[in-house]
């Protein structure tokens, strides 16, 4: 008959037990600090519907740059006789606005930009467009509508987005996400405004950031992630740490030391 080694098992018992509340405390961040929304239900069988920010559109500040492109199938100057190309390319001219809020364009001259749309923009190169060329079509944009995401991200850096409506999640989707160990509750928001600079902080983990008027951004933002304070103490752990770790560590032994001659006691 084959004999069962059972009296190691109290030990192993403690021990697991021991252990637990280690596993616990190491463990990966739950659920709740790395969830975006948290306060929609995670059961829903129909769609949830939310207040949104209203989008403004953002004004053009001195310094930018814009891309203007012009294109029309009948090129002909009207009243000079002359032919000017203008057929859309795949990279459309860029313009920096001077330090006088205006640009400089061929044939058409020269556009007051500042504090102005793009929209606004577009109609005023149709209006002065239409003397010279037969149903012009006008694009603008902004061509470094850029936004910065740093912190615990996984790709920070700058973003240059070609559509202007950015919203706080397409800044963090382009980088990555944030990290399982980043901040979601309090993201910090840097942007410049008549010339000073707003700090405003951010909650990701509730739909509420759809009503924040910061929910869309400006070009120039930037966007801060905090780490939490268990990544941070491990990333600048010094040796007054390790000495603790290792009185746990040296206790746990003893511990065990002391449930196994306990159980061969009781054994004899």
């Amino acid at each position: 008959m084959i004999k069962r080694h059972t009296h190691n098992r109290p030990v192993e018992v403690l021990a697991i037990l021991l252990l637990l509340p280690i596993i616990f405390f190491t463990s990966c961040s739950s659920s709740k600090r790395v969830t975006y929304f948290q306060d929609i239900p995670d059961s829903l069988v129909q769609p949830l519907a939310k207040a949104q920010s209203a989008f403004v559109e953002p004004t053009i500040k001195v310094g930018d740059v814009l891309s203007i492109s012009i294109s029309t199938i009948d090129a002909s100057v009207l009243g000079t006789g002359s032919s000017v190309s203008m057929s859309a390319s795949s990279v459309p001219p860029t313009y920096l606005v001077d330090k006088h809020g205006n640009v400089d364009l061929p044939v058409v001259g020269r556009i007051a930009v500042q504090n102005r749309t793009t929209s606004d923009v577009k109609d005023m190169i149709y209006d002065k467009a239409m003397k010279y060329y037969v149903n012009p079509i006008v694009n603008v944009r902004f061509g470094n509508f850029n936004v910065t995401v740093l912190g615990d991200v996984l790709r920070p850096g700058t973003y240059t987005f070609t559509n202007e409506k950015v919203t706080v999640m397409d800044a963090i989707g382009q980088a990555g996400d944030i990290a399982i160990t980043g901040r979601r509750d309090n993201v910090l928001l840097v942007r410049e405004d008549n010339g000073q600079k707003l700090f405003i902080r951010l909650n990701l983990n509730t739909a509420t950031i759809l009503q924040s008027p910061y929910f869309y951004l400006r070009s120039g933002d930037v966007l801060q992630v905090e780490a939490v304070k268990a990544k941070v103490n491990s990333a600048t752990i010094d040796m007054s740490q390790e000495r603790y770790l290792s009185y746990i560590f040296s206790g746990l032994s003893l511990l065990f030391s002391i449930a196994n001659i306990v159980i061969q006691i009781n054994r004899n």
